[in-house]
């Protein structure tokens, strides 16, 4: 087995070079503990975001006034520009721990865009679960927010073997969006 086989499958540590499986990405947290920079540690910021960017909408759907729904649409814009800064490093990171094969067929999404859609349906299905909210419950919400967790969760799994095969790569993308006037 590959070096970048093993990082993909070996699960029971999350070394900082080590490729992190899903479960190690949905579980991620902010200053968890995990070695700085590393892809877990990482995913840890991400969620801090996520979940900053959670809360951030619902103040704006509670807002009163438009001087301070545009307030915190700046803060939403300031969110998103962190979380685009660890997305690019996320897919820093993956360009030196994630071994390609150039000649792969070109994944659609960069390493770090998919680690953080991952982390935003996994805080999606925690907010949505029943103990949360319970309209989500009734309209079956929840539910479907845990099934697309789960089915993004084995894809991620899946294409980290095929990455991990010298079938997939991922692209080197750079963000394009300008948050704050940046």
């Amino acid at each position: 087995m590959t070096t970048a086989a093993r990082a993909t499958t070996d699960t029971t540590t999350s070394a900082p070079d080590r490729v992190p499986d899903a479960q190690q990405v949905l579980a991620a947290r902010p200053g968890s503990g995990e070695a700085r920079g590393s892809a877990v540690a990482l995913a840890g910021e991400l969620r801090r975001c996520a979940e900053l960017g959670w809360a951030l909408e619902d103040d704006a759907r509670r807002s009163s006034s438009d001087t301070d729904l545009a307030r915190i649409k700046r803060r939403i814009d300031e969110n998103n520009g962190v979380r685009s800064r660890f997305v690019g490093r996320l897919d820093h990171w993956s360009s030196f721990h994630v071994h390609q094969v150039g000649t792969a067929r070109l994944h659609t999404e960069s390493f770090g865009t998919l680690v953080d859609r991952l982390v935003i349906a996994g805080l999606r299905a925690e907010r949505l679960s029943g103990h949360c909210r319970h309209d989500a419950a009734e309209d079956g919400r929840d539910h479907a927010a845990t099934l697309q967790r789960d089915q993004l969760a084995r894809a991620y799994d899946d294409l980290l073997g095929e990455v991990a095969g010298g079938r997939v790569r991922f692209p080197a993308w750079q963000p394009l969006k300008q948050y704050g006037g940046r």
